[in-house]
């Protein structure tokens, strides 16, 4: 359609727009990710319809598991039952 595909990072939560920490969020992941490229593991979809996948690094470091230990983003724990909290 004219656009790049976007994909939401599965499992975790980071603050909206109106939220506080929206910017410090939206840093981290640009600095994270910027002319990286990813390996997505699509997941599934929302209820909204958006794309739900895991993203990884060619090294195999998960970028949604970076977002959580970067401070920026914390588990869903709703929908992954404590996938990451082992991890971290």
């Amino acid at each position: 359609a004219g656009h790049e595909k976007q994909v939401r990072l599965w499992g975790i939560q980071a603050p909206e727009k109106h939220e506080t920490g929206y910017n410090e969020a939206t840093q981290a992941l640009r600095r994270l990710a910027q002319d990286q490229e990813v390996e997505v593991n699509i997941v599934g979809t929302d209820k909204y319809g958006r794309t739900l996948g895991r993203c990884f690094f060619h090294d195999g470091t998960e970028l949604n598991l970076e977002m959580i230990k970067s401070g920026t983003a914390r588990e869903y724990m709703r929908f992954t039952k404590g996938h990451y909290s082992n991890k971290i």
